[in-house]
């Protein structure tokens, strides 16, 4: 076996240990945390989950909106049943969240959820899906008669 061939193969026992060594530590009981309703969460069922761009990781359930702060979950829109197509998160740079719920889109902070009004010549359109383009614009993706 020549030079080329010998780094070739130590080169891959150490990456087949490094990788298994990466495997392992993931494995560990201590590094996971299952959260549920005696946690905060508004429901034990989880849709999607979000993590803003200050960190603050955000889910939807099936009963409603809420982030974590490291401690605790805080529910911050409780306001129906939700069902995996009727529910979107989406993070804005400022660390807010974009929620679609129901056809509605909203602007979730830590505090409140606000509704946005879609305008009045929207044609019975109903959102889907909601992104943050920046600058005060979001992109919304909709459904319905144009």
């Amino acid at each position: 076996m020549g030079r080329t061939g010998i780094v070739a193969f130590l080169s891959f026992i150490l990456l087949h240990e490094c990788t298994l060594a990466q495997f392992e530590t993931l494995n560990e009981d201590w590094r996971w945390v299952q959260f549920t309703t005696q946690s905060g969460l508004p429901s034990n069922h989880i849709l999607e989950l979000v993590e803003s761009s200050d960190s603050t990781p955000w889910v939807a359930t099936t009963s409603g909106i809420a982030w974590y702060d490291g401690f605790r979950w805080t529910t911050v829109f409780d306001s129906g049943a939700y069902t995996e197509s009727t529910v979107s998160l989406a993070a804005m740079g400022s660390g807010d969240m974009l929620v679609v719920a129901a056809g509605s889109l909203f602007r979730c902070t830590r505090s409140q959820i606000r509704r946005i009004d879609l305008g009045t010549n929207t044609g019975g359109l109903a959102a889907v899906r909601a992104a943050d383009a920046g600058g005060g614009r979001i992109l919304i993706e909709s459904v319905g008669n144009a």
